[in-house]
């Protein structure tokens, strides 16, 4: 358990940084056109997502010669940020005053997990040696 949590401290700190930033309310937000003109918040999506699957994988999946562990733990990192991504949206939408869940959020969110897990699949042997 100590390893576990050790491992994937980083990781579980970035999805409480990801619902931080995701459920202020709307009154707290800065208001900037800039985001809205250009949709910037699904890069920025994209980027939280990217991220946490990125620490996931750094800190856990790469760190064994197992094929089995490390599909295992790509699958959980898949329905972890999937996870995530649908409970923040749903909250937005029912239970944050201002807030509207989005489906393009929540798409942006996928396709940053999504890269995330298909580059380090192809980068895996390059980036971490197992220890």
């Amino acid at each position: 358990m100590v390893n576990f949590i050790k491992n994937y401290l980083w990781a579980f700190l970035w999805s409480l940084f990801i619902l931080f930033v995701c459920l202020i309310p709307s009154s707290e937000l800065p208001k900037i056109n800039f985001f809205s003109e250009y949709h910037v918040d699904k890069f920025i999506h994209f980027f939280l997502y990217f991220i946490q699957s990125a620490l996931f994988l750094l800190l856990g999946s790469y760190k064994t010669n197992t094929n089995y562990f490390r599909r295992k733990h790509t699958i959980f990192v898949l329905f972890y940020g999937l996870l995530l991504g649908i409970i923040i949206e749903f909250t937005q939408q029912h239970y944050i005053v201002g807030r509207a869940g989005n489906l393009y959020d929540f798409i942006a969110d996928s396709l940053g997990i999504l890269l995330g897990l298909s580059f380090f699949a192809r980068k895996k042997s390059t980036l971490i040696e197992p220890i």
